[in-house]
């Protein structure tokens, strides 16, 4: 799987439920286990690329850090996997220098243990040493995998701990957004249950659908194609068959160059594609062909602009990469020579 430069993505809409004047704490309980990166971390067999999501997390978690604004905010990150490896969670302001900080530990972090996954264990962990009282707590569970029934009472005790999790909420003004990666993800019937049911107290949210679409467009040759529009489409990484939200607008809009100037809100569409046509090819073509550049690349950024609608409908959409780029083309036109031998 390539690396990716994942979307600005804004999850806090859960937030709003227990939304005060006091300043927020982010906690990311980031599932670190080999399981995101395949089997043993070996992707021997095309299945398992599908489950090697753990770079996609990764920045996942880089860039929706990066969009955080107010500097007053707190961030914490602690990769979890086995209960009896030491928690080590990294915290920092959400200043230019804090962020940069953390991304830097989240970037270089690195695991070859094959371990089970304890999710009761960072949960618990998290209430006990992260939660700070007088702040709004957030925090956000990413996972690829279910309790391991090894591990902090299992699945018994995970359902326990969500029950009671409207009780602790309300005392520590914390609040939980689950996301289950892929659906290897699912937990039992017991858990999920437990989990839709407390999720109708506003104390908690579930992600089922974490989708991540990988963009991709074409070369375009302003003589060829000129009046045509041109297309990114995009394909999903990690579920073959997405349940796509209502809808996804997007923000398309190209890096400094001397060709175009892009700059457009678009909507994908049920066949995951969108179209933007350029402004003025002939003035385009001319330009390339004054400069003597054959091919020139573009760059290109997708932003989704309505997560928290989609959100709302239980789902997480990720681009990745959001940074793409298609070549524009001006070959010179051929003609053929022929020469009379007398």
């Amino acid at each position: 799987m390539r690396k990716i430069l994942l979307l600005l993505i804004v999850l806090w809409f859960a937030a709003q439920a227990t939304l005060t004047a006091q300043a927020k704490r982010y906690i990311y309980l980031w599932d670190v286990t080999l399981s995101m990166k395949g089997y043993r971390g070996v992707a021997k067999h095309p299945y398992q690329r599908e489950l090697d999501i753990y770079n996609d997390v990764r920045d996942f978690l880089v860039n929706t850090i990066n969009s955080i604004e107010d500097e007053t905010t707190e961030i914490v990150v602690l990769p979890f996997q086995d209960e009896h490896l030491t928690f080590e969670p990294w915290t920092r302001q959400a200043t230019v220098e804090g962020k940069r900080e953390i991304i830097q530990r989240i970037e270089n972090y690195t695991n070859e243990q094959e371990t089970n996954t304890d999710i009761v264990g960072a949960i618990e962990y998290a209430k006990k040493n992260l939660v700070k009282s007088g702040n709004e707590n957030t925090l956000i569970l990413l996972t690829d995998g279910t309790q391991s029934e090894k591990l902090s009472g299992g699945n018994a005790a995970l359902v326990e701990l969500l029950k009671g999790w409207k009780i602790y909420a309300k005392e520590k003004n914390a609040y939980l957004l689950y996301i289950m990666l892929n659906n290897k993800a699912v937990p039992d019937k017991k858990v999920f249950e437990t989990l839709k049911e407390e999720e109708k107290t506003q104390t908690l949210s579930v992600v089922t659908d974490f989708i991540i679409l990988e963009p991709s467009t074409d070369n375009f040759n302003v003589k060829d194609n000129q009046g045509k529009p041109v297309e990114i489409h995009f394909e999903s990484k990690n579920n073959a068959m997405p349940d796509l939200p209502t809808k996804m607008r997007v923000k398309v809009q190209s890096a400094a160059n001397p060709y175009v100037n892009i700059h457009q809100t678009l909507e994908i569409g049920r066949d995951l594609r969108v179209f933007f046509r350029l402004d003025d090819e002939e003035n385009i073509r001319n330009k390339m062909l004054e400069d003597k550049v054959v091919e020139y690349p573009v760059s290109l950024h997708i932003d989704i602009l309505n997560q928290g609608e989609i959100q709302k409908e239980g789902k997480t959409v990720t681009i990745s990469p959001n940074d793409i780029q298609f070549v524009l083309i001006n070959k010179p036109v051929k003609t053929l020579k022929i020469h009379y031998v007398e």
